[in-house]
């Protein structure tokens, strides 16, 4: 355990936003769950630099909220526009991809426990896109 810690924190600093190489911004009209924490509507900063497999949640504010590890996306046609995409479970949220507008590669979510639990039960998700923005 103390290692994960030790690695977390390692990446926490390979990804602060001051030196990310990614900065997404977005205003998610509605509560959402990323990883296993929930936040509140409001406006965000999504920052990941470069391939560290870690993408770090930060408040209108640039304070930070969480961590959340990824992988890689690959998009079938060629996003014309930056977007957050989630997945929707009735009235519940939870981040699935963040997309750069013109680029391919994008950063999918591991899904949270909760989410794989309701995918275990057979629930299906219904996508629901959120238009962001590089800085």
């Amino acid at each position: 355990m103390k290692h994960f810690f030790v690695v977390l924190a390692l990446a926490a600093a390979a990804v602060s936003a001051r030196g990310a190489e990614s900065l997404t911004k977005a205003q998610v009209p509605f509560e959402f769950t990323v990883s296993n924490a929930t936040l509140p509507a409001g406006a965000y900063l999504f920052a990941q630099s470069g391939t560290s497999g870690i993408v770090e949640v930060l408040d209108a504010s640039g304070r930070p909220r969480l961590l959340a590890q990824t992988g890689r996306a690959v998009a079938r046609q060629l996003p014309g526009q930056t977007l957050l995409v989630f997945h929707r479970y009735g009235d519940r949220y939870f981040l699935s991809r963040i997309w750069l507008g013109g680029n391919r590669d994008g950063i999918a979510m591991r899904p949270g426990k909760i989410e794989r639990e309701l995918i275990a039960r057979g629930h299906a998700a219904s996508q629901v896109r959120v238009a962001a923005r590089v800085d």
